[in-house]
């Protein structure tokens, strides 16, 4: 017959159980709370909230925490029933621009170019004028709520920059209208239009841009994760161009990160993005948020003086803050075409100041 277990040996099982089960729960709110703390590195409201939900469902939501959910449950217009229409989530928002631009008026880029052996100057009135650069930037959001988590959002920007070095001026100004979608469990669909204007010595130009995202939020281990998939009619100089984008991200104990990989539909005669991929890594250390990104892009199509071009660009650009609210980014890329005019390296460098208007 089997032996039954002592009492000494049935103490001490159920000793290691509760250890056991103290480790585990330890472990939860260790991941909970360093997902809460990581959620602010991420730029969607939705996976914000779904970290916070996860903290929630396991009872690690302090009263601070809770209170910021709520509101963002607010914001996405749950709580406003079928039929409503309420004002669910407004701001403004006002930041001083600083920061070295490499190409202020709208320049070329290149001092001299090389072609069949024949060398081409510039005219020094279009060539690229760098500099730092002093300005401001602001913007306005409204979103109304006509059901649970339906939302129509409109946001207006712009910014206004000075040279003093060049005494120019340069300006850029956005427009977006937005349908935003719960559509059931955690899956999303949105509708936005998108029209900017800039401003340059040498140049004004216009684009518009309309696209329709389906998007996923998930919980796997110990993170959770958006997936995106977004289709977008973009405008070019030979007309609008059909993009796919595929995107993740995710928020883990460690930081926040995210890989997105767009692809572009030839548009006849004229030089397009066929191909982008980017990657970022967002993680707090030391009391500062620290971000990382990396990029690579192709570009085909057109001719540059009776030779087909395609571009090949990529770069990369390190953030830190300095303080809550300022930020201090720097940013390096490089271009190789067969169009000389398409070749050049580039530095920028800024510091972004968050809204002010509290």
């Amino acid at each position: 017959m089997p032996r039954r277990k002592s009492l000494r040996g049935r103490i001490r099982a159920a000793f290691v159980g509760i250890c056991l089960a103290g480790l585990a729960a330890g472990q939860a709110a260790a991941d909970s709370s360093d997902l809460m703390r990581n959620a602010f590195l991420s730029g969607s409201e939705r996976l914000r909230l779904r970290a916070f939900g996860t903290a929630f469902e396991a009872g690690h939501l302090g009263a601070t925490e809770t209170l910021f959910m709520r509101r963002e449950l607010l914001a996405q217009g749950y709580g406003v029933g079928p039929g409503q229409l309420a004002l669910t989530a407004r701001r403004l928002s006002f930041a001083p621009v600083l920061g070295w631009d490499g190409n202020i008026n709208g320049g070329v880029l290149q001092d001299r170019l090389t072609i069949g052996g024949l060398v081409l100057e510039a005219d020094p009135a279009f060539r690229a004028k760098a500099g730092l650069v002093l300005g401001g930037a602001g913007g306005a959001m409204a979103r109304f709520a006509w059901g649970p988590g339906r939302v129509i959002e409109l946001t207006a920007g712009g910014e206004l920059a000075w040279s003093p070095r060049h005494e120019i001026v340069r300006a850029d100004a956005a427009f977006s209208l937005c349908s935003r979608n719960h559509v059931q469990d955690w899956v999303f669909l949105d509708l936005c239009a998108l029209g900017t204007r800039s401003w340059r010595e040498l140049d004004t130009s216009n684009a518009h841009r309309l696209s329709a995202e389906l998007s996923k939020v998930f919980a796997t281990g110990r993170s959770v994760q958006e997936a995106g998939l977004r289709y977008e009619a973009v405008s070019t100089s030979g007309g609008m161009q059909d993009r796919l984008r595929l995107s993740l991200e995710r928020i883990g104990r460690a930081g926040v990160s995210d890989i997105a990989l767009t692809l572009g539909a030839r548009v006849e005669g004229t030089t397009v993005l066929r191909q982008r991929i980017e990657a970022g890594y967002s993680w707090a250390r030391a009391g500062r948020d620290w971000r990382v990104d990396l990029w690579h892009q192709r570009a085909e199509g057109g001719a540059f003086l009776g030779q087909p071009r395609a571009d090949r660009s990529h770069g990369f650009g390190v953030s830190a803050s300095l303080r809550p609210g300022v930020m201090l980014r720097l940013g390096v890329m490089s271009s190789r075409s067969t169009a000389a005019i398409a070749d050049y390296d580039q530095i920028t460098f800024d510091i972004r100041f968050s809204n002010l208007l509290r």
